[in-house]
């Protein structure tokens, strides 16, 4: 699954679900890619199992447990990149209950135009991960809580990055 954003100076630049790295390719076709760098990896990716590519409880606690990158974002008024960085956690709980990896807590990745990361902001859990824009006021970030609460409208709240 990979995320591509277009930034200012015409590069392709790419993240996928669960690799450590962005990719980017520039007008004139060579290559370059940047490490992710997110707090929550817990050591070396571990390789898929192939033959149990149509195991979904397989799939389903691997990719709870796995550190995924997603929703790779560039912000044109700002000049940075955002990629929201989906924790690893348990795919069981104690009492026997399962936690879905679509809802793993989250944080976001801020790289500035160098792909250098310059902070990685860990989000409240109403939040959703997979609803962000950007506009020139900042990062508009869709409040699960407040979107219940008012049936028929998606509300949205505005993180400002200084």
């Amino acid at each position: 699954w990979p995320w591509i954003a277009l930034n200012k100076n015409l590069d392709f630049v790419t993240c996928y679900f669960f690799i450590d790295s962005l990719f980017v390719t520039h007008p004139d076709s060579s290559q370059e890619h940047f490490p992710l760098l997110s707090r929550y990896k817990t050591g070396p990716s571990k390789t898929m199992d192939a033959s149990k590519n149509f195991d979904y409880e397989y799939l389903s606690r691997d990719a709870a447990a796995r550190l995924s990158y997603m929703y790779l974002r560039y912000d044109y008024y700002r000049n940075l990149y955002y990629v929201v960085a989906a924790k690893p956690m348990p795919h069981e709980n104690e009492d026997g209950t399962r936690n879905s990896a679509a809802d793993k807590p989250w944080s976001l990745i801020v790289l500035d135009s160098t792909f250098s990361q310059i902070a990685e902001i860990d989000m409240p859990e109403q939040l959703s991960k997979h609803e962000i824009m950007i506009t020139k006021e900042g990062i508009a970030v869709m409040d699960e809580n407040l979107t219940a609460q008012n049936p028929g409208k998606s509300v949205f709240v505005i993180f400002k990055l200084k």
